[in-house]
């Protein structure tokens, strides 16, 4: 690339030297070609002068012999009637030298003429030698300027092809399949902000079809290389779907299959697809269009349980491939995608212990205040709210909080239970100063992802100095708030 580079920037200059040079020559041919002009009008009229003089000459040589009148043009006053023979004769052989002399020096004058001329229209066809030569060497050097700006426009397309389906670390989706899926759950948030569809989700179901078009030929615009299913025939556990497309996508013009990275039925297709990238083409095998269609669909069919939800993703998902198995593996899948946590979460779910209820919406104000975005999904028994099905694990997001109770065996077991049950999220365990004995914390180390943190609670402070309270629950907010960061 940077050899090529160099190439092209070593014909732009010298395109553009030799465009200067050009300018020049042509510049000076015109000065040039004009001056010839102005030399030869001055040689013709040499001439003229020339020819007069040798006229005169002739016409006065001959008159002493013929004796005829004597003929000068004006060229010598003519003498009056009153000269005698011998003034005339004196008079015509001084008009007669006179000449001489003016017509020698008119022929000179010519021959000098003639040799500017010569000299003019030489150097003119020089520099139109030159000028021919230079455009012919810029015409080569254009012609392979372009060359380089094709050799290099297309080692920057394998570039971008490279990086387009490079394999991001981590969650191991080719970068632009990652990309349509952001976008198109951006865009279909903004149409359907309930759906709350997520690159996720997305990630789930293009895994389970088309293994997110991974190893596949990806252009930088997205257009994978045809991805085509079984023939829906009837055979094999399949649908028996007749051809829809007349074969424009499935090349098959007897049944359908279903084709792209997140594998349309073309009937469903002809739904939900969408123009994911702008270029006024609606294709199932482009990744931009496929993602978003598929953010649509499941957005249609979730019923009343928004995509991050269990049920909601479960039922999107059954509709997507009526297969129990199916939904589990796609459930199971968002919640791997979701742990990566590509770009960094302000979401913070909150489960609150009961007896510090009191205290979940001074909290979740606080944290609204540093930029996060808190949300409770229950106060009571951290056991039972970290296992409700209908909420975990595709609801969790971000980091998880546990405000835990006082009693060391009970932050044991929730933080038992928040490691099971919170989807390999960041998880914090927020409990009494004295409820975190060094056997406890011991325990938390053996946990993934989980940390106890030990914070004295306002509100157990003795009664007897309550104007403290106040500042107590102040500190406590802020030392919470701290622990995320």
């Amino acid at each position: 690339m940077i050899v090529a580079r160099r190439d092209e920037d070593r014909l732009s200059n010298t395109i553009e030297r030799l465009d200067s040079e050009l300018a020049r020559l042509r510049a000076s041919r015109v000065e040039r070609v004009a001056a010839l002009a102005t030399l030869n009008d001055g040689l013709e009229a040499t001439r003229v002068t020339k020819n007069r003089y040798a006229t005169a000459l002739l016409d006065t040589v001959a008159s002493e012999y013929v004796g005829g009148p004597r003929r000068t043009d004006g060229l010598l006053p003519r003498p009056g009637t009153e000269i005698d023979t011998m003034v005339e004769q004196s008079l015509a052989a001084a008009a007669a030298g006179h000449l001489t002399t003016r017509l020698h020096q008119a022929e000179a004058d010519e021959r000098a003429l003639e040799g500017k001329v010569s000299a003019t229209t030489a150097e003119i066809a020089a520099t139109d030698s030159h000028i021919a030569d230079m455009g012919a060497q810029r015409a080569q050097r254009a012609q392979e300027l372009v060359q380089a700006h094709e050799k290099v426009a297309e080692l920057e397309r394998n570039v971008a092809r490279q990086g387009a389906v490079s394999v991001l670390p981590g969650v191991d989706i080719p970068v632009i399949v990652l990309d349509a899926h952001l976008r198109a759950a951006r865009r279909v948030a903004s149409s359907d902000p309930g759906c709350r569809v997520t690159w996720w989700i997305l990630a789930a179901i293009g895994a389970v079809e088309s293994d997110n078009a991974r190893g596949r030929d990806i252009d930088v615009d997205g257009n994978v290389a045809s991805i085509v299913g079984p023939v829906l025939d009837g055979t094999h556990g399949t649908a028996a779907i007749p051809d829809s497309d007349q074969g424009r996508f499935d090349l098959d013009a007897v049944w359908d299959h279903a084709v792209g990275p997140m594998q349309f039925i073309p009937t469903t297709w002809a739904t939900w697809g969408g123009d994911g990238n702008g270029d006024n083409v609606v294709d199932p095998n482009n990744i931009y269009d496929a993602s978003l269609a598929a953010a649509r669909y499941l957005c249609a069919t979730r019923g009343d349980h928004s995509l991050d939800t269990a049920p909601g993703l479960a039922q999107a998902a059954f509709a997507y491939n009526h297969s129990t198995a199916y939904v589990t593996h796609v459930l199971a899948l968002a919640g791997q995608y979701q742990k990566a946590d590509l770009t960094p979460s302000r979401n913070v779910t909150i489960a609150v212990a009961r007896d510090l209820g009191q205290q979940a919406d001074a909290l979740v104000d606080r944290l609204r205040l540093a930029g996060w975005e808190p949300s409770v999904i229950g106060v009571g028994d951290i056991d039972k709210l970290l296992r409700r099905t209908d909420e975990v694990p595709v609801a969790l997001r971000g980091t998880m909080l546990v405000l835990a109770g006082s009693d060391p065996a009970e932050v044991v077991r929730d933080s038992d239970v928040a490691a099971s049950a919170t989807a390999g999220l960041h998880t914090i365990v927020v409990a009494q100063a004295d409820a975190v004995p060094a056997t406890v914390q011991d325990h938390a180390r053996t946990l993934p992802h989980v940390s106890i943190a030990a914070i004295p609670t306002p509100w157990r402070v003795p009664s007897k100095d309550p104007a403290s309270t106040p500042a107590l629950i102040a500190s406590w907010l802020d030392g919470v708030a701290g622990l995320l960061g």
